[in-house]
This record gives structure tokens, sequence and C-alpha cells, in this order.
């Protein structure tokens, strides 16, 4: 019975981990070759995923919104970007043609989190699914 419950608080925890990404978005921001939308609207902390005019796709913790140029640390994504985590990236207002900017979804991640919950609690009321020895059918 132990084991069982063990077992299921693992499995409910990697299911936890698993889905919470799925609470983000990501939220275009204009572009413009002088920064000032993108500094009005992207704070240090984000995290961005930027496109460039030669098609190559950035993903990054802003460190500086510069008065040319954005900087930030590559973060590793589901979806591959072209820099190896955790590399300081440079990029010129000028060269963006697409940036995004991700939030995490507050209400996604509570209705998650309590249907993880009301799951468990069954679960566990219903004795994680074991039976005695010598049941059958």
């Amino acid at each position: 019975m132990r084991t069982a419950m063990k077992q299921f608080a693992t499995a409910a925890a990697s299911v936890l981990i698993c889905v919470s990404a799925a609470c983000t978005t990501l939220s275009p921001v204009a572009a413009d070759i002088t920064g000032a939308r993108i500094g009005a609207e992207i704070k240090v902390g984000d995290t961005v995923r930027v496109l460039t005019a030669d098609g190559t796709t950035h993903n990054l913790q802003v460190s500086a919104v510069g008065e040319s140029s954005l900087v930030g640390s590559a973060v590793g994504t589901w979806k591959r970007g072209a820099d190896a985590a955790g590399s300081r990236i440079e990029v010129p207002y000028r060269d963006i043609q697409r940036i995004e900017v991700q939030h995490v979804s507050g209400l996604k991640t509570a209705a998650i989190v309590a249907v993880v919950a009301l799951v468990a609690a069954v679960a566990i009321a219903s004795g994680g699914g074991s039976h005695t020895p010598g049941f059958s059918r």
C-alpha cells in the first residue's frame, strides 16, 4: 500500500511538472528598428523568442533592454533555437523581424493543479486501486 502511494505521488508530481509548461503563452510584440515598442513591452527577466532578418530564431531570457539591442542568455525550450543554452546573445533591433514574449497563465496553472489534486484525492480515497489478497471477481 505504501509503495503504491509513493508511485502515485511520483506520477502526480511528474504530471504537474510536465503540464505546468503548457501554462505559458507567447504574445507578439511589435518590432521596430528604434526598439521603442520593444523597450516599452519587454523587461529584464522576460523570456522571448526572436526571429531575425536572416531567419535565425533565438530563445533568450532578457538581461538588458539597450538603446540599440536586446541582450540576454539563450534558454533551452522544446522548440530548438540557434544558440547553446546559457550563451550570451545580443540582437540589434534593426535585425528583429518578429519578437514574442512568454507569459505564464495563472488561471490555467491553477486549474491544472486543482484537477490533479482532485484526481489524487479520489485515488487516495478509493485505496489507490489496490485490493486485499484473495480478492477475485
